[in-house]
């Protein structure tokens, strides 16, 4: 609260009073001349840091130019340290002001009092004085959960079977999202992550979950779920992990996938997926981890996967792939662990592969297959050979994030 203080000794000072506006403070010094009476008004408390301004207001326009000088006040007019700024109220008019910024002059915590005196040409003087609160820094506000979020989460509540889900807490109540199990809020309230791998969701993924257009990441591997993957999950731009194997999910992979750039990780494996390889996905060129395997894929193996340069693990096997293996694969230079077997590929192991004719893991029961190898003519005898369905080449095994 802001103090006015009352100088009974000084003759000028004849009026004392707080404005009608409770939020500010205002004390009120007499010019010699009767007629006229100034009023200083300022906050009754500051942040430290924040503009103040103080306002002279006259009781009636004045003659000439009246300059008033804010001091800071020490205990007597004789011993003010310094003064801290001006207020002009310019002849003819009835109100000048001015603004300072609020500091702190002690080092102690805590907030600090401070009161500035008024004087002008008639020596009368006035004091003011308020309270400058110490900051404490900056408190960022609780972020507004966004509603439409927030619907279609309770939407996958319902087609999924949550009222059965392993760990359910805290969905389709009032509290906070970010307080809702697997769910990850951002700054701005929206939803940035989902992880409800093996949660016993059930049904099928609602197509309104493309809305949710901050998620960043979508991990609903090892449930149970089915029907076919959303096309609607295109809406997904900023999403850099996709996950929904290890569930019962049908039907073809959805083209549109192909539009998700910033994908870094696309696990589709161990369902009942059927059709080809969507050449779109070449278009992924952020990917590091492209998992298919263990489904019912039945196509070549498209060419555009060899544009995949950043791409560490492609999982193909356990498919219906048919058709030579292409060529552009010996571009994907970062490539560490590359699974082919299972298939019904044809033709000769690419020249184009020569970094990797070395390198068949021998813990598989591997053998050394020279690169031009014609597939047909490869022992049925060796554990990984094309002819029977069953390569592995790569450098080493590695397991994918987040299964």
């Amino acid at each position: 609260m802001v103090i006015l203080e009352y100088d009974s000794d000084n003759p000028g000072w004849e009026r004392l009073w707080i404005a009608a506006d409770r939020s500010r403070s205002t004390s009120t010094f007499d010019d010699p001349d009767p007629q006229i009476s100034v009023s200083l008004s300022a906050p009754r408390s500051v942040s430290e840091g924040d503009e103040v301004r103080i306002t002279a207001t006259a009781n009636r326009p004045v003659n000439g130019d009246v300059r008033i000088t804010l001091e800071k006040y020490s205990g007597s007019a004789s011993n003010n340290d310094y003064t801290v700024g001006d207020i002009v109220i310019r002849s003819g008019q009835r109100q000048g002001e001015t603004t300072l910024s609020a500091r702190m002059d002690n080092e102690e915590e805590g907030d600090e009092t401070l009161t500035l005196e008024g004087r002008w040409s008639g020596g009368t003087t006035g004091r003011i004085t308020l309270t400058i609160v110490e900051d404490e820094g900056t408190v960022n506000p609780e972020p507004v959960d966004s509603a439409a979020d927030r619907a279609v989460l309770e939407a996958l509540y319902d087609a999924t079977g949550g009222a059965n889900w392993n760990n359910n807490a805290n969905w389709k109540t009032d509290r906070p999202l970010s307080e809702w199990h697997g769910v990850t809020t951002a700054a701005d309230g929206r939803v940035a992550g989902l992880d409800l791998k093996s949660n016993n969701l059930t049904g099928q993924i609602p197509r309104e979950l493309g809305g949710v257009t901050e998620l960043a990441t979508l991990n609903l591997n090892g449930n149970n779920l089915t029907g076919e993957i959303p096309r609607e999950l295109r809406g997904l731009r900023n999403l850099t992990y996709l996950g929904v194997g290890s569930n019962n999910l049908t039907g073809e992979i959805p083209r549109e996938l192909g539009s998700l750039t910033n994908l870094v990780t696309l696990s589709l494996q161990y369902n009942n997926l059927t059709g080809e390889i969507p050449r779109e996905l070449g278009s992924l060129t952020n990917l590091g981890w492209l998992l298919l395997d263990r489904n019912n894929l039945a196509s070549e193996i498209p060419r555009e996967l060899g544009s995949l340069t950043n791409l560490r693990v492609l999982y193909l096997q356990h498919n219906n792939l048919t058709g030579e293996i292409p060529r552009e694969l010996g571009s994907l230079t970062n490539l560490q662990s590359l699974y082919l077997n299972y298939n019904n590929l044809t033709g000769a192991i690419p020249e184009e592969l020569r970094a990797f004719e070395s390198n068949i893991n021998p813990q598989q029961g591997g053998v050394n297959l020279p690169v031009g190898t014609p597939v047909p003519a490869l022992p049925a005898a060796a554990a990984l050979l094309l002819a029977c369905g069953l390569w592995h080449i790569g450098r080493r095994r590695m397991a994918p994030t987040r299964l």
